[in-house]
Order: structure tokens, then sequence, then C-alpha cells
């Protein structure tokens, strides 16, 4: 696995109380729309138990010319770090790593929660530059509109295959779907759900709940692909 050196160049709210942090792309790196770095700071400048590193995925897709990530402020002095460290500081970072990546040969199904959203839209950008020739259906969950991560993005995606179902449990003028996704849901909106990629990306209870349900369902295991976030 490749150790390489990047420098902040911009900081841009995405959501309420999400953030985007853009660097500086190396040469030479190679990666896959979905796979995630482990990055490390320079140092601390408050009080992290966990240390100098996290591990975040790419929301930029491979072929953009610098690196994206997004993440919600926790308030962890790693985050706090992240937040106020100056324009062109540089720090490092080890992958590109992860299998939360597009399966060309299926329809795919994406399941977001919050800031899981994160790999599906570094894919969705890729897939304007791959001969992908399945549907793809994205169900993205937030309690409100206002904390949807990249929101515009998705209502405005244009391509004939993609089909993006919003879902916000606590928003009280939002007409469309409020309800929590489990299979009934997903057997709803997905007709073929047996014959498609499901693609996994949220909370950890989140993840391991719809993969109890999806099993249980008689999905295959190996048509279901996850990914946890844990909210640091």
């Amino acid at each position: 696995m490749q150790t390489f050196k990047t420098k902040l160049a911009a900081i841009n709210e995405v959501a309420e109380k999400t953030m985007e942090f853009v660097f500086e792309k190396p040469e030479h790196i190679e990666y896959k729309a979905g796979q995630h770095v482990n990055f490390k700071l320079p140092e601390l400048y408050y009080e992290d138990k966990k240390g100098p590193r996290r591990t975040f995925t790419l929301v930029s897709s491979p072929r953009e010319s610098s690196l994206k990530i997004a993440t919600r402020l926790t308030g962890s002095g790693f985050k706090r770090t992240l937040l106020e460290m100056p324009v062109k500081t540089e720090l490092e970072f080890i992958g590109p790593m992860g299998e939360l990546v597009l399966n060309m040969q299926y329809p795919a199904v994406f399941i977001a929660g919050g800031i899981g959203i994160t790999p599906f839209k570094s894919m969705l950008t890729d897939i304007e530059n791959i001969n992908f020739n399945n549907k793809i259906m994205l169900l993205y969950t937030n309690k409100s509109i206002k904390r949807s991560v990249y929101f515009n993005y998705f209502t405005e995606y244009k391509n004939k295959k993609f089909t993006f179902i919003p879902i916000f449990t606590a928003e009280k003028s939002w007409t469309g779907e409020q309800r929590r996704i489990d299979t009934n849901l997903i057997k709803e909106y997905i007709e073929n759900v047996k014959q498609s990629i499901i693609y996994l990306c949220g909370s950890t209870q989140m993840v391991r709940q719809l993969t109890e349900e999806l099993i249980k369902e008689n999905i295959n295991q190996d048509q279901i692909r996850s990914e946890s976030f844990f909210g640091y």
C-alpha cells in the first residue's frame, strides 16, 4: 500500500454541519470510484484519543483533478483540527483501498444513510466516463433536506439509467418518501432486486440491520457490498 503526500486546497460546506475538504491530487495516484484513503494530520490542535489518523471515502471520481472527502462535524479533536488547518497545509495518506466498487455486470442498487452517500457520488461521477449499461437506483435517507449531502447533485443528475429516491424521515414539509428503509420498501421500488448488486453505506447499525434483513429475504451474501461509517 502506497503513502502519498498532499496539500489542503479548499474547504466547502456541502450540508448542515458537513464539510467537503479538497486536496491536491498527487501524481501517479490511481484508484477506483468508491475506494477510501487513510489521512494522517501533521499535528493535532486539540486532544483526540483516537490520534491523528482517520479513514475517509474519496468523493471525487478517479478522473477529477483533485481529491475530495466529505465529513460531518462531530466536534472531535481530529475534525476540529482539520477544519482549522490553513490552506496549503501538507499532510499524508495511505491507500487507496477498499472493495466497495462498482460491478459492471449487474444493475446497481445504492442505499445510503447520511454521510454514507460519499462513495456513490464518486461512482455516479465516474459512470459518465465508463461503459456502464445497467440501471442504477439510489435510495438516500436523511432526517432533513438541509442535512442531505450533495442533494442538488443527485436531483440534477441526468442519466436515463439513473433513478433517485430521496427519503426524509423528519422533514415536515416533505411530500415524498418518509419511511425507514427496509426490505419491503426496497422491493417496492426495485422489481428485480435479486438480479442486482446492492451497495450499502451508512452507520454501522443501518448497514448491519439491512444486511440481516436482505439475507432473510434470500438475497445472496455475494450480492451485498457494504461499508460502515463510525461517526468520528
